[in-house]
């Protein structure tokens, strides 16, 4: 299935020029809702160590979005958000193409398109995420993935969202709902749970070497299982 245009849009849309914060490596622009997006490094600074932290609050007012190509291809090796950090969303390629390692948790409502592609992720936790976007994940070494979507509501991802990492074993869609052609392709995943309203699409998990059983998560005995190639 092809989700993308039922999805609803949380872009933090900008609202004037962007800055400079002093005392900072921050380049901000002030967002359409309030608070700031940061739209990528300050002029003249780099990422200490190629490691970067998300603060919760930029020039004294709340950072509500990260801009699409932010961090795009700017060698960094970590990056880790704010206790407490609700972010509305992380643009398209706001960290494609780094050396990011290791587990990461993502405090945002929207993901964008190849946010984290093409980088050595292990393991990631969507923290209040409802979108995950085409590609955003694609082409890591993820090795687990936990949906912690807001109470009362459930993530939808859409195409390639995952494909090409190092998925194994059991994988828990029991949080998910829309779930976009080949989000989970070219993976190794054995087993999914999903829950009443997961809607699978086409070629989910194409190319993961093998049987994957499906499982219900109302302990009923309705498993089914899928061949992919």
């Amino acid at each position: 299935i092809d989700i993308a245009d039922s999805m609803v849009a949380f872009g933090a849309e900008l609202a004037g020029d962007p800055y400079d914060v002093e005392g900072t490596v921050f380049k901000v622009a002030p967002a359409a809702t309030g608070g700031v997006v940061i739209v990528g490094l300050a002029q003249g600074k780099t990422a200490t160590n190629g490691e970067l932290e998300i603060p919760k609050n930029l020039d004294g007012k709340p950072v509500v979005g990260i801009d699409d190509g932010a961090f795009r291809d700017k060698d960094l090796t970590k990056v880790s958000f704010a206790d407490d950090l609700e972010l509305e969303s992380i643009g398209d390629g706001a960290f494609q193409g780094n050396d990011l390692e290791g587990q990461l948790t993502v405090p945002a409502k929207e993901v964008g398109e190849n946010a984290f592609a093409q980088n050595k992720l292990t393991k990631v936790t969507l923290k209040g995420t409802e979108t995950v976007k085409k590609d955003a994940f694609r082409d890591n070494r993820l090795t687990g993935v936990d949906f912690q979507p807001a109470t009362g509501t459930q993530a939808a991802l859409e195409e390639r969202a995952f494909l090409n990492n190092r998925l194994s074993g059991e994988l828990d869609l029991t949080k998910v709902g829309a779930v976009g052609n080949e989000a989970f392709a070219l993976n190794d995943v054995r087993s999914a749970t999903v829950g009443d309203q997961t809607n699978l699409g086409d070629k989910v998990f194409d190319k993961n070497k093998g049987w994957i059983e499906l499982k219900s998560d109302n302990g009923s005995d309705e498993a089914r299982g899928i061949v992919t190639k």
